[in-house]
């Protein structure tokens, strides 16, 4: 990976695009996600970006036909009201059959998030493990790096984004986030906006472990039934500025 300021504000479009596509709908979700799909074909963040802005249009093209009221019934159809059992948006929710490992990732992820100013916001019924809490926050880190490349704050400071980009690609997303794709795919279809989201989710995240070196786990961890002190509901919390609270300055 050559690190840029355009490459790092590219990476964090993409990834303020997929922490949206995986909220639960409100009122103008569809306008806001047709957009920003649609001012993604148009970057050249990438040296081969073709497929990934095609699949981007198909998003866009179909998101323009729906309804919020639509879209949610394809969210609620695919992932539920609550934890789903076998589509589940989170990554404790992989291979981790006690509620100890379970605690266990909550409080690394809490952490991680800590060390780098934010905080989940106690509002929301969401657990920071969620799949759009976690691409919010690699948001987050790309655009700290964007901003330290646009402010001159020097490599040290720019390093230690990119390092907590590839710590948590590894730690966080690595193991879990082919399965997850997997599941979106064989839940949705490909003809859905869902199963096309987890699409740009699987060829952005392809590349993203390809530039960092870091090899993901294969598509075939198991989902644990959720234990019922574990099945936090899943609202349809307010919008994207409110998943995360915090300082955005590196």
């Amino acid at each position: 990976m050559a690190p840029t300021c355009e490459l790092a504000l590219g990476r964090s479009a993409i990834y303020e695009f997929l922490s949206l596509a995986f909220l639960y709908p409100e009122q103008g979700s569809t306008t806001q996600l047709a957009e920003k799909a649609s001012n993604l074909t148009a970057e050249t963040f990438r040296p081969a970006p073709g497929e990934l802005k095609q699949v981007l249009g198909q998003v866009s093209s179909r998101l323009r036909d729906f309804t919020v009221d639509g879209l949610i019934d394809e969210y609620v159809e695919v992932f539920g009201h609550s934890v789903s059992g076998d589509c589940p948006q989170y990554e404790s929710e992989y291979e981790q059959a006690h509620v100890f490992q379970k605690s266990q990732t909550l409080a690394r992820l809490n952490a991680f998030y800590s060390a780098f100013g934010v905080a989940t916001n106690p509002e929301l019924k969401e657990r920071p493990d969620h799949i759009s809490v976690e691409m919010e926050f690699m948001h987050l880190l790309t655009l700290k790096e964007a901003y330290a490349y646009l402010n001159n704050h020097g490599q040290e400071k720019i390093e230690l984004c990119i390092q907590g980009q590839r710590s948590f690609l590894a730690e966080h997303l690595a193991p879990w986030i082919n399965s997850f794709v997997r599941q979106v795919s064989r839940k949705a279809g490909s003809g859905s906006v869902y199963g096309t989201a987890a699409h740009v989710l699987q060829l952005h995240m392809n590349e993203e472990f390809r530039a960092f070196g870091i090899p993901p786990a294969p598509s075939r961890r198991r989902i644990i039934p959720v234990q019922q002190e574990d099945d936090l509901e899943c609202g349809a919390g307010p919008g994207l500025a409110d998943i995360l609270q915090g300082s955005s300055q590196v």
